[in-house]
């Protein structure tokens, strides 16, 4: 319903805002907001998840990786990019690429490694093509259903956290304007 809505939007908002500070803003007492997030936990409309901040961590760049799998390689090769570190997400498309992943490193050098050793040791990718990031004014770790379920061993089923993995070097308005 419409409550349950603004829940999770201000929750989108704020992951940590207590259940009396939302209470508050939405007009209901802390004891049917508590019931309505532990429904929502339970049926999987919102899940708890920490997002680090990888810039701070010391990661320098990103690139999304476009990759062409021979026929009949796909699980073989998700399977071997899911276990590199390096890897943060990996997305199975139609069109160009058969396979996008979201890569982020600490150097030109892992990064290299990935490119020209990593990538075309695995059997069954047949090409690569990659975008350096430049900046990312707007990202977004809402989720389609289960998609995701299976791709990380989160011990929590809860609240997503949702916030940018690293702070982008690039003002909005520099987006914008430049």
């Amino acid at each position: 319903d419409e409550t349950d809505l603004l829940l999770l939007d201000l929750l989108a908002e704020n992951a940590r805002r207590s259940n009396v500070d939302l209470a508050r803003e939405i007009g209901m007492v802390e004891g049917a907001v508590r019931k309505r997030l532990s429904r929502l936990l339970a049926d999987g409309y919102v899940r708890v998840v920490g997002s680090r901040s990888l810039r701070k961590l010391g990661y320098e760049s990103e690139v999304i990786v476009g990759i062409q799998v021979q026929a009949g390689a796909s699980d073989d090769v998700v399977r071997r990019l899911r276990a590199l570190t390096a890897i943060q997400g990996i997305t199975l498309t139609t069109g160009r690429y058969d396979i996008l992943v979201r890569a982020c490193f600490r150097s030109r050098a892992e990064l290299e490694e990935l490119l020209t050793s990593t990538l075309p040791a695995i059997k069954g990718v047949a090409r690569t093509e990659t975008s350096y990031v430049l900046s990312t004014p707007k990202r977004s770790f809402d989720t389609f259903d289960d998609d995701d379920a299976g791709a990380e061993s989160a011990p929590y089923p809860a609240l997503r956290v949702l916030r940018a993995p690293y702070d982008s070097n690039a003002s909005r308005e520099t987006w914008w304007n430049g």
